[in-house]
């Protein structure tokens, strides 16, 4: 695939707003507007091949093959749909454009201009307005003028590009300047366009349109989630790695937690994977939209995504992913089945401190997210929400008094309420008088088998739907057929990694 043409379909923004330009000029530019057309449209047919969009490529050749201007705009506006309706919303992030412009009608001419899907075009007149806004929230790209009230917009061009946070936005330059000295600082300073006023509305949209593409796509080469448009990771662990070393020189608090959505695999399977695909966008455009923009997300993996937090201790990161969780709870997603559902999570957060490494929080914050989960999934837990939680029963079967004990451990320690039997019958008797949310039972009992008792719990209509994992010595076929034929809901055999028990024993219960 030739690399300068546009990755997803969904970022035609500049190639569609050129070949509309085009379109509308044809009566007054005939040859040079259709040779504008031609190219664009050219591009967007090799681009529709790439990606495998049968009906765009073949509107785009159509319009190379019209013979007259009214079928060409026909074809234009059929492109345009046929590339909106391929282009999945869930999947676009909203851009932020922050326009400084301190003449009043021309700030409310680019705002209209600019306005869009999934856009949120915003107009101060000052360089002091700007930098209160820079520094609140994420900003997609900067439209600066250079003449303002509160000083020279090339200071403030110079500081964007001297901040971390925001080195990387798109800057279009617009000013009354027309001489080349002071385009050619700007771009020294960079900016990444300079436009000359009055602008073209056409030419403002295209190269606004340009740059927020080629932004996208730098993000995406940084190390981005390329479905959820947030940092991977690799990324994360980079980043955590800075603010760890600068909240340990400063003295200041840093939080981490692990976020994960509940019951997903339920949503892949009922309502299909596109389905699931909106449910983690725009779960992504929710936790980061909640968070402050010294917070930082990445999608951790499947439906996991983590986070940390500068300068802020666990409490601080339990209410500030309570509200996300509360927000997203409230949204509603729609299947391929027309059935319209709610998504929660589950996360566990935890402190790092200078004696502990990332790695080590973390393994602390999953550690707290399957408390979460065993605690019944839908909540935000610390170890202080950890201490109240609500602890769920495991009944262990196993004569063993070496592994009981080391499984034992294991599972209180995650936060189960563990009853051990050594025999089957006294077990059973126990499941009858105590509501259990799991049963752990090994395969070889002094007074029946696992198997048998697995057979009696499937029998008794009181105790039929407890979850039972057969943990045993035996990876014997004919055990595990067995062991499968009788309702076991899963089969670990020993040796056993203590992370995969816990892994399988929290899916068991939440």
């Amino acid at each position: 695939m030739r690399t300068d043409l546009p990755r997803s379909s969904e970022t035609f923004s500049a190639t569609l707003a050129a070949l509309h330009g085009a379109a509308a000029e044809l009566a007054m530019h005939g040859s040079a507007a259709l040779g504008t057309i031609h190219r664009v449209a050219g591009r967007i047919k090799d681009a529709s091949a790439a990606l495998g969009l049968e009906a765009a490529y073949a509107t785009a050749d159509g319009i190379l093959h019209a013979e007259t201007a009214d079928e060409i705009r026909a074809l234009v506006a059929r492109l345009t749909e046929q590339l909106n309706e391929t282009s999945d919303p869930g999947r676009e992030f909203p851009v932020t454009i922050l326009v400084v412009e301190d003449d009043e009608p021309i700030g409310q001419v680019i705002g209209l201009t600019l306005a869009g899907p999934n856009r949120t075009v915003l107009v101060v007149e000052s360089a002091a307005e700007a930098e209160r806004e820079l520094a609140s929230r994420e900003v997609s790209l900067l439209m600066l003028d250079l003449s303002l009230p509160d000083g020279d917009g090339r200071d403030l061009l110079i500081q964007v590009r001297g901040t971390d946070n925001s080195r990387h936005i798109p800057i279009v330059v617009a000013t009354a300047y027309a001489d080349r000295t002071t385009h050619a600082e700007c771009f020294a300073l960079g900016a990444d366009s300079v436009l000359t006023k009055p602008i073209d509305p056409m030419v403002l949209e295209s190269v606004v349109a340009a740059k927020l593409e080629a932004a996208a796509n730098a993000r995406r080469d940084r190390g981005e989630d390329a479905l959820t448009g947030l940092p991977n990771r690799a990324a994360f662990f980079e980043a955590l790695g800075r603010a760890r070393a600068a909240g340990s020189a400063e003295g200041k608090p840093l939080s981490v937690a692990i976020i994960d959505l509940d019951h997903f695999k339920h949503v892949n399977d009922r309502h299909g994977h596109t389905a699931g695909d909106a449910v983690l966008q725009a779960s992504a455009r929710r936790i980061r939209g909640a968070l402050r923009i010294s917070d930082f997300v990445a999608r951790y993996g499947g439906e996991e995504f983590c986070a940390f937090f500068s300068n802020t201790d666990v409490s601080g990161a339990v209410i500030a992913l309570q509200t996300v969780l509360a927000q997203l709870r409230a949204e509603r997603f729609s299947g391929n089945d027309g059935v319209t559902f709610g998504i929660t999570f589950s996360a566990g957060v935890a402190p790092i401190h200078d004696d502990v490494t990332p790695e080590q929080a973390l393994a602390e914050a999953d550690r707290l997210l399957y408390l979460a989960k065993a605690a019944g999934r839908n909540r935000v837990c610390s170890a202080i929400e950890a201490s109240n939680l609500p602890r769920p029963a495991a009944l262990l079967v196993e004569d063993d008094d070496a592994v009981a004990a080391v499984v034992s451990a294991l599972l209180d320690r995650d936060g189960l309420d563990v009853s051990r039997y050594a025999e089957a019958k006294p077990a059973l008797s126990a499941m009858e008088q105590r509501a259990f949310s799991i049963a752990i039972v090994d395969l070889g009992l002094p007074d029946m088998s696992g198997l048998e008792l697995l057979a009696c719990i499937r029998r008794l209509p009181r105790i039929k739907p407890l979850p039972v994992l057969m943990l045993t010595g035996s990876g014997a076929e004919n055990d595990i057929v067995d062991a499968f034929a009788l309702g076991v809901n899963d089969y670990v055999t020993k040796p056993f990694l203590a992370r995969e028990l816990r892994a399988r024993v929290c899916r068991l219960i939440a």
